[in-house]
């Protein structure tokens, strides 16, 4: 399916955007302006994930609370949501909060499903020495 450029990821995130391929010459500002235009009432997209992973992939903890709720979305691809489990892993590291034990604060306690968890951890590979 095509969906509708995000040039608004590219001017908050740094994402590539489709529209810089054939309008290089322009800004990503101009692009999300001109999606703006073109598509005065957007319909919301499912996937809101972008800012929480790049926040966590930027080793920011306060995206913990924002990747606890993907993972806990049934909604959510299973790839979603073992990505933010991975994210939540690398994050915590640096916050009160131990996904890896998730019964160590009452935050995390019984968020993490056994099957996300495998998955992450099998999408991660081995652990880093």
């Amino acid at each position: 399916s095509l969906r509708i450029p995000r040039p608004d990821r590219s001017t908050a995130l740094g994402a590539p955007n489709a529209c810089s391929g054939c309008h290089a010459q322009r800004s990503p500002e101009w692009a999300a302006a001109e999606i703006r235009r073109r598509h005065p009432q957007p319909k919301p997209g499912y996937q809101g994930f972008a800012e929480a992973f790049h926040a966590a992939a930027l080793g920011d903890p306060r995206a913990q609370p924002e990747l606890r709720e993907i993972v806990k979305d049934a909604e959510q691809p299973a790839i979603v949501r073992a990505s933010a489990a991975n994210f939540s892993r690398t994050t915590a590291a640096s916050s009160a909060c131990r996904p890896s034990a998730p019964t160590t604060c009452g935050k995390c306690s019984g968020w993490i499903l056994p099957s996300i968890t495998l998955a992450s951890v099998t999408a991660s590979g081995p652990p880093r020495r």
